[in-house]
């Protein structure tokens, strides 16, 4: 039996140890540095950002000049958003802005059941669509096999996550940073097939029923920061030339078209940049994400603008 015991502590405590330290590197993530920024910053947070991966790599907090809260999500959507805004924007007293992002894939985007920032945005931001799992509580188990991997890459070297202290990730993954791959030409872009088509499924579709349930949202969100004398962005952030010829007409047209109806140009604005930066391929890691250079650059733009409406508002 005493031998019997040894042999499972001999087999347990490798994998305790093993599992306790893949819950550690789990654990730090961008979720948990941009909560922890919020939370040094959250007196004299001016501005607040909010939407999916354009805005995750679009805006560095750190190169605003107003107090900024970058909590946009890779791959998230209107309705994860509302959520976030919802428990967020009370525990700011000072803010004046809410930055949302309003490109034209975003506006039609649903809700994965499944979607993976689910387990993150519950252990780290407190919010929640579903109702918990046990699992949920630990993230090295109810992302194992995520967890695992970009651990295996960043012991290779392949990839080591970088972020400054409001969670902006300022080391682009080497595997989605096609400009490095394949060239900074618009032409050798064009001949990424795979790319291409991923933009054709993902971002150049109109879904009508999620646009009607996501106008609900942007909708609560205009009332409320109506009601709290705060001024309503809707962002498009820069994409590459070859992105913006890429988007069809009809999806373009219901994009203006809802922003249209949001703006009254005194609470609610919209500032589409999609074309800012047409031809400057440099500032881009794939064909719509701006890459640390170029969210310097669009942060001060932003900045600036910012303080031109302050100036105004004078």
């Amino acid at each position: 039996m005493k031998w019997f015991i040894i042999k499972i502590l001999l087999f347990a405590v490798p994998v305790l140890v093993a599992l306790t330290a893949l819950e550690l590197y789990a654990r730090d993530n961008y979720f948990a540095k941009k909560k922890a920024y919020l939370d040094a910053n959250k007196q004299q947070a001016e501005v607040l950002v909010l939407g999916s991966s354009h805005m995750h790599y679009g805006i560095n907090p750190l190169e605003m000049q107003p107090t900024t809260v970058n909590m946009s999500l890779l791959a998230s959507a209107p309705e994860v958003d509302y959520r976030v805004f919802e428990k967020f924007a009370p525990e700011l007293p000072s803010l004046r802005y809410v930055l949302l992002d309003f490109s034209a894939a975003y506006i039609d985007k649903g809700t994965q059941e499944k979607w993976d920032g689910n387990v993150y945005l519950k252990t780290h931001w407190g919010v929640s669509k579903r109702q918990p799992e046990l699992w949920d509580n630990f993230l090295s188990i109810a992302q194992f096999r995520k967890s695992l991997v970009q651990a295996a890459d960043d012991l290779r070297g392949k990839h080591i996550p970088n972020y400054n202290p409001a969670g902006f990730e300022t080391q682009i993954d080497p595997k989605i940073n096609i400009v490095q791959r394949f060239g900074y030409s618009q032409d050798s872009l064009a001949g990424y097939k795979r790319y291409i088509h991923r933009m054709n499924r993902d971002h150049n579709q109109t879904h009508l029923e999620n646009r009607a349930i996501n106008r609900v949202y942007f909708e609560r969100i205009k009332n409320y920061c109506i009601q709290h004398n705060i001024k309503l962005i809707l962002v498009s952030v820069p994409k590459m030339r070859l992105y913006n010829d890429f988007m069809g007409k009809e999806v373009l047209d219901a994009r203006n078209q809802l922003a249209a109806d949001l703006v009254d140009n005194q609470h609610v604005i919209f500032w589409n940049d999609d074309r800012l930066f047409d031809d400057n391929t440099e500032y881009f890691f794939d064909l719509n994400h701006l890459d640390v250079n170029g969210a310097a650059e669009y942060s001060h733009i932003i900045s600036q603008r910012l303080e031109a409406l302050e100036s105004k508002a004078e």
